[in-house]
């Protein structure tokens, strides 16, 4: 199975230099719980801006970068991700497309969910996040935390 996941403020806003431009615990916490023992798909950029190895997780970093290297066994290094789309797509293992900005363009269409937290207040940064056409996708879940809301799609 796929998943998105992701992290915007009223604005679209996802990222500042490569990294979120807010700390809000809650909505970490929730990443965290969501992803932990699964798998993570994200591009080089976004995994450098979070400065570490996340913990109970296996990272595939997709690059264009054909030297870029990572030595640690939870992070695995890719430079095409269609073998781990489709080893994930029909799977009951869970693979959570991270970000970045090109990497939920280019692979968002994939997901069998959505899982995407709508932060309440506004930031400044330079990317934001994609257009999805929603009208693909039931709305299953709407949580109201007080910093942000949590809305889960599944694919139709």
């Amino acid at each position: 199975m796929i998943k998105l996941i992701n992290a915007h403020d009223r604005n679209g806003l996802i990222g500042k230099g490569n990294i979120m431009p807010w700390h809000i615990k809650e909505e970490l916490a929730f990443f965290k719980e969501e992803t932990s023992s699964h798998y993570l798909l994200m591009g080089r950029k976004t995994f450098e801006g979070i400065n570490k190895v996340l913990p109970n997780r296996t990272t595939y970093v997709l690059t264009r970068d054909k030297l870029y290297n990572y030595d640690d066994d939870n992070v695995i290094v890719i430079n095409d991700a269609q073998r781990v789309i489709d080893k994930f797509k029909d799977s009951d293992e869970i693979l959570y497309i991270a970000g970045g900005k090109e990497i939920y363009q280019q692979f968002y269409q994939v997901a069998d969910e959505l899982i995407i937290s709508i932060i309440k207040d506004t930031y400044q940064g330079d990317t934001y996040f994609i257009d999805i056409d929603y009208s693909k996708y039931e709305l299953i879940t709407e949580v109201d935390y007080p910093l942000f809301t949590l809305k889960r799609y599944r694919k139709y």
